[in-house]
């Protein structure tokens, strides 16, 4: 028997033997990048295009699909289609048109609004006023998302300013002073909160068609609720939400704090539901109108009238029940008997 002190390093030399020509052969593992999947060939895209056409409702709607999914290198054979004789075509063209440019990817988000402009200005009228309809769809979508947007103002500071009716707020503070200004509406109000000099308020309204300012002052939140209890839940509604960011800002060489306060959500106006549902109701008359008229209907497949004719069946019994409720609240009570 061989002593174990020299079993051992034969072991490691015979196992290292084998071991060290895999490693000098393959060396550290890189990682290869990902293939960028090949566009689809134009014979294919074209194919598709065609499928939107297709008498049956889920291939066209599949083409659809799958259209939306090639992204770019689909644009331009869909405004070609567009402005073609077909208005299913032309329809479900302009829709892919519209999701692509909501794309995140800013190539295919340009080509595909490029596209919907040159539509616009086609001499295909179906497809120019849909198209236009789309890119002002858009630019409204647009608004909505801007209008908590921050807004820079002078001095580096932001303020988010939210449109509709809604508050803009700013809240300072400022070596311990805390300065709230805020707009609502056709109200103005200014706090400065001072731990040493107190509490100063500053509410600006309209009356009987005036501006008038009403000025309040305490010495802490506790007497303003007492000498002015009104004046104290407008303290209230703002400085509850004085948190905000801080931000630097560059004054007299130095940089001072100074905390600010975006956008406060506001609770919405009680609403007149039925008078919404009128609305609704006016509107959806006018898009009907517009969008079945005689050669729309002509033109369209079987399946896509008969898919419509029974959304209006169902939109008849729901108007319908929508009739009987309003009869049965219009009817006057019976009068009791004495």
């Amino acid at each position: 028997m061989f002593p174990c002190k020299r079993v051992l390093p034969c072991v490691v030399a015979v196992v290292l033997g084998f071991c060290v020509p895999v490693w000098a052969q393959e060396g550290p593992a890189e990682e290869k990048p990902e293939a960028t999947p090949a566009a689809p060939a134009p014979e294919k895209i074209a194919a598709l295009v065609r499928e939107l056409d297709s008498e049956r409702f889920a291939e066209r709607q599949a083409a659809s699909d799958e259209l939306a999914e090639i992204g770019k290198p689909a644009i331009e054979a869909l405004a070609e289609a567009a402005v073609g004789e077909s208005l299913e075509v032309t329809v479900r063209s302009i829709d892919v048109l519209k999701k692509l440019a909501g794309s995140s990817d800013d190539a295919t988000k340009e080509a595909a609004k490029a596209a919907l402009e040159k539509i616009a200005k086609s001499d295909s009228p179906p497809a120019a006023r849909r198209a236009e309809e789309a890119l002002k769809a858009m630019e409204e979508q647009q608004r909505r998302a801007n209008v908590f947007a921050p807004r820079a103002i002078q001095g580096g500071i932001q303020i988010a300013v939210a449109g509709g009716g809604a508050r803009r707020v700013s809240v300072k503070t400022v070596n311990g002073v805390k300065t709230i200004e805020a707009e609502e509406g056709d109200r103005k109000v200014k706090i400065v909160d001072d731990p040493k000099a107190g509490i100063k308020m500053e509410v600006t309204a309209k009356k009987n068609g005036k501006e008038t300012t009403e000025k309040y002052e305490a010495k802490d939140a506790e007497e303003l609720k007492k000498k002015h209890p009104e004046a104290h839940k407008i303290y209230k509604q703002y400085e509850k939400n004085a948190g905000g960011m801080v931000v630097q800002m560059q004054i007299g060489g130095g940089n001072v704090p100074i905390r600010v306060q975006r956008a406060v959500p506001v609770p919405a106006p009680p609403v007149n539901r039925l008078e919404m549902a009128n609305k609704v109701l006016q509107a959806w008359g006018s898009s009907i109108e517009r969008l079945t008229s005689d050669e729309i209907i002509k033109q369209a497949s079987d399946e896509s009238r008969q898919e419509l004719k029974k959304k209006v069946a169902e939109m008849k019994e729901k108007l319908s029940d929508l009739e009987k409720r309003l009869d049965k609240a219009m009817q006057k009570p019976e009068q009791k008997e004495e």
